[in-house]
């Protein structure tokens, strides 16, 4: 009777392992398949999602350095002092400073003060000019801050009215043509309200676009 009864007992053991081992090997299929993953694939992809204050790298394309290849572009029109003495736009890329105007208007005079590419045109302002301080007066008048320069400020032509009002001229209309969002530009010299650049014409008002200066207007404008 011990000889049988053991015998049941090692046979019961027996199908228990058995039992046991089709659990395991069912419940690893049934995961398997959930996953949609098989031993010997390549290994699901990490979740990717970004985490508060950051975000994944991985699978992403490493940023570019301002004035790289990422960076956005818009064609903005300049104007420079053409052979006869009027205003001529000429056509330039500029990058694209996020939609707000102050930047963009920054980013405008820069080019402008840079001069012109075409040969046939003159800068107004001379070498070193720069923008300073920008700020919005309401929602559409821009005060603009010019420093640097000869004379603080001065236009390159500034020996005579016409030459002042044309460098005034090309500074307001350069900004209103390619800021349709404002309407008026006032000009101060290093920060500091004057009654003209260098003698001549008079500064202490804004100015809307001067357009008895243009030469030419670009062909978008012509279109509108």
């Amino acid at each position: 009777m011990n000889g049988t009864t053991g015998r049941q007992r090692i046979k019961k053991d027996h199908w228990g392992r058995i039992i046991l081992l089709l659990g395991v090997v069912f419940l690893a299929a049934a995961v398997a398949a959930a996953v949609k993953w098989r031993p010997g694939e390549k290994p699901p992809p990490r979740p990717t999602a970004a985490v508060a204050g950051g975000s994944s790298r991985e699978g992403a394309a490493e940023p570019e350095a301002p004035g790289g290849r990422n960076e956005e572009r818009i064609k903005v029109t300049l104007f420079f002092e053409s052979a006869d003495a009027l205003l001529s736009p000429e056509v330039r890329e500029v990058p694209r400073a996020s939609y707000d105007t102050v930047a963009q208007a920054r980013g405008i005079l820069e080019a402008l003060f840079a001069g012109p590419r075409d040969p046939s045109l003159k800068l107004l302002w001379p070498p070193g000019t720069q923008a300073g301080p920008l700020f919005l007066l309401g929602k559409n008048e821009l005060v603009v801050s010019v420093e640097g320069g000869r004379g603080e400020g001065s236009g390159g032509r500034a020996e005579t009215i016409w030459g002042e009002y044309l460098a005034l001229g090309s500074l307001v209309d350069t900004l209103l043509v390619n800021l349709p969002e404002l309407s008026q530009v006032r000009v101060v010299v290093a920060g500091v309200e004057q009654e003209t650049l260098a003698g001549h014409v008079d500064i202490r008002r804004p100015y809307g676009r001067i357009e008895d200066l243009i030469e030419r207007l670009p062909p978008a404008e012509k279109e509108q």
